[in-house]
């Protein structure tokens, strides 16, 4: 965790009112959590659903209550949160960065414009016991990570056949190119016909047309079957 976000975190702490009581933090009875196991990232509840309200508990002082979310396109999402006696609520980026770290005694009502990615929601507090309640509104129904992949894997087939597209038209140029030499070549060679030197030449260069124009040929036909797959 960098600087920033530990004074963050700090500030969010003294803004509940936890670090005046430090000395006398101990462990709570833990309380039934609906979504337990989530304490950690990788184990996040979710995805979340837009305009849903969420109520966890934050059991002991080592407890975390994490969740994810999941946004599709570019859009306005505004986090709403409360708690007691001072959990706070961090969001995080697909990057990592901290978007939001305040305290949810405070009423939390933030909005923020957010980019395509998975997001992360983090509750904490120093205390056990602390209660939250939180909703997220969001200006587009929110995403899942099933989606996020599959719209991944839509932009790369898109990308291999804007790629493919282009070999074609590539070959095609190239077929139309040598198939163009090869016949200025023949009518050189026809006019040169009584002139055996000359001939000869015209011969090796068609012979070299024509190999360059089989070549682009294999290539087009490459292309088209890559297309294809």
């Amino acid at each position: 965790m960098d600087v920033n976000t530990q004074i963050k975190r700090l500030a969010a702490l003294l803004a509940a009112g936890a670090v005046a009581g430090f000395a006398g933090y101990g462990t709570a009875v833990a309380q039934a959590d609906p979504y337990e196991p989530n304490d950690t990232q990788v184990t996040a509840y979710g995805p979340l659903a837009e305009f849903t309200q969420y109520t966890g508990t934050i059991d002991t002082s080592n407890d975390q209550d994490w969740f994810v979310f999941y946004i599709k396109d570019r859009q306005q999402v505004t986090f709403s949160a409360n708690g007691t006696p001072g959990p706070i609520l961090e969001v995080i980026a697909p990057n990592g960065s901290h978007i939001l770290i305040r305290s949810a005694a405070s009423n939390v009502n933030y909005a923020v414009t957010l980019d395509r990615g998975a997001y992360y929601i983090e509750f904490l507090c120093r205390r056990g016991g602390s209660t939250y309640s939180f909703s997220i509104v969001a200006a587009e129904p929110l995403s899942n990570r099933e989606c996020l992949q599959s719209q991944d894997s839509q932009a790369g087939a898109h990308a291999l056949v804007a790629t493919a597209t282009s070999a074609v038209a590539r070959a095609k140029a190239t077929v139309t190119r040598d198939t163009r030499t090869a016949q200025r070549i023949k009518t050189q060679l026809r006019k040169d016909a009584r002139r055996p030197a000359r001939a000869c030449r015209d011969r090796h260069d068609l012979a070299v047309a024509n190999a360059r124009l089989a070549s682009a040929g294999r290539q087009l036909a490459s292309a088209k079957r890559s297309r294809l797959n």
